[in-house]
C-alpha cells in the first residue's frame, strides 16, 4: 500500500534545517519523498495566472463566520510567506491528482514524528483503503482540547475520530486520495484565507469525509518553538 503513496513536503528553500531533518526522517523509514520548492515568497509571480488571491473583507469575514459562526478574527492581507504556502499546498494537491498513485502524503517542512512513520501509514492506508473517505489528518494541529471538542464520541476506534464541518486541523500533515485532491485543488485556486482556514471552508462546502488519526502521527516544530514560525 505504500507504493500507492505519493509523498510531497512543502519547503521553503532557504530553512535548510528543516530539510536535513526531514531528509534524515524519511531515509531512516526507507520512505521516498518529493519536495515541491516551487514559489518560494520571493518568487510568487512565477505562480499560475489561475491562482487567485481575492482581497475581500467581506468574503474574508463571511466565510469565518460560516466556519465558526462567532470568531474574533478581523480582516487582513496575507502575508507572502502565506500565500508561498497556499501555492505551494495547491502544487502538491495537483501533483497528486496528476500522478500514478493512489494517494498523496502531504507535509510542511516544520512536521515532527512523534511516532514511526511507515508502519503508521501503512495501518492508515488499509484501515481505510474500501471505506469511504476523501482525507486524514495526522497531525495534532491545534491541540488535544481541539481534538476533543471536535471529534466528541463518534469514533471509528482507539485510533480514529470523525470530526464534524469544519474538519481541518490545520494543514501540517494529511493523507488524501487522488480523486479527492483533485476536487480540492480545482475548488482551492481561487481564496480569500489562509490555506488550512480555506482548507476547511471547502471541504464544508464540497461535503469532504474527513477522518483524524489521533494520538496524532506528527506535531508542527513550529508551535513548540523547535522552528521559528516563518508565516507572518
Amino acid at each position: 500500500m505504500i507504493s500507492n503513496l505519493l509523498i510531497q513536503i512543502i519547503h521553503y528553500s532557504k530553512l535548510s534545517d528543516r530539510k536535513e531533518f526531514i531528509d534524515k526522517l524519511f531515509k531512516d523509514e526507507n520512505l521516498e519523498i518529493d519536495y515541491v520548492l516551487d514559489y518560494d515568497k520571493e518568487a510568487l509571480n512565477t505562480a499560475p495566472e489561475e491562482y487567485n488571491y481575492v482581497k475581500n473583507e467581506d468574503q474574508f469575514l463571511g466565510k469565518i463566520t460560516k466556519l465558526w459562526k462567532i470568531y474574533d478574527e478581523k480582516y487582513r492581507i496575507l502575508s507572502d510567506a502565506e500565500l508561498s504556502c497556499y501555492f505551494k499546498h495547491l502544487k502538491s494537491l495537483n501533483n497528486i491528482a496528476n500522478s500514478d498513485k493512489e494517494y498523496g502524503l502531504i507535509l510542511e517542512d516544520d512536521v515532527i514524528n512523534l511516532k514511526p512513520i511507515k508502519n503508521n501509514l501503512r495501518s492508515v492506508i488499509n484501515k481505510f483503503s474500501k471505506s469511504d473517505w476523501d482525507i486524514v489528518f495526522l497531525g495534532r494541529g491545534a491541540g488535544k482540547d481541539f481534538i476533543k471538542s471536535k471529534s466528541k464520541k463518534d469514533f471509528f476506534n482507539l485510533k480514529y475520530l470523525k470530526p464534524t464541518h469544519p474538519a481541518s486541523n490545520c494543514a501540517e500533515a494529511y493523507i488524501i486520495k487522488k480523486q479527492s485532491a483533485g476536487l480540492l485543488y480545482e475548488s482551492m485556486k481561487e481564496f480569500t484565507l489562509p490555506y488550512d482556514w480555506e482548507m476547511a471552508y471547502k471541504m464544508f462546502e464540497l461535503d469532504f469525509k474527513v477522518r483524524w488519526f489521533y494520538p496524532p502521527l506528527f506535531k508542527q516544530g513550529s508551535q513548540d518553538n523547535t522552528y521559528k514560525s516563518e508565516l507572518r
